[in-house]
């Protein structure tokens, strides 16, 4: 029981360090564990039985991909040198569809 306490009071402690800054060690560990879930629940949503069942949930929760890497570069900042190339290859996709999608040619009705 007393391992327990000690151990519910480190875990408070650690998260909220985001909080309290000023001497820590540069780890946000509640953005880590926020990261961690929204990855674990892109996870859950790309399994294939859910994708095939909840195509339309599945593509929504692909969305958290915004809060994964957000509050990933939070938890450590390093992590931003590994998205950014992640980061230009979406944007260079995102440019190309909308090029693309937005240069159709219009019918001619006859």
């Amino acid at each position: 029981s007393a391992w327990l306490s000690e151990s519910l009071e480190k875990l408070v402690e650690e998260l909220s360090d985001w909080l309290d800054c000023a001497g820590c060690t540069g780890i946000n560990n509640l953005a880590g564990l926020i990261s961690w879930s929204c990855g674990a629940l892109l996870w859950a949503a790309s399994q294939p039985r859910f994708r095939r069942r909840r195509y339309f949930a599945f593509y929504g929760a692909h969305q958290l991909h915004f809060a994964f890497f957000f509050f990933g570069c939070t938890h450590w900042p390093a992590l931003l040198a590994w998205c950014a190339p992640l980061v230009v290859f979406f944007a260079a996709d995102a440019a190309l569809r909308s090029h693309y999608l937005g240069s159709g040619t219009a019918a001619a009705a006859t």
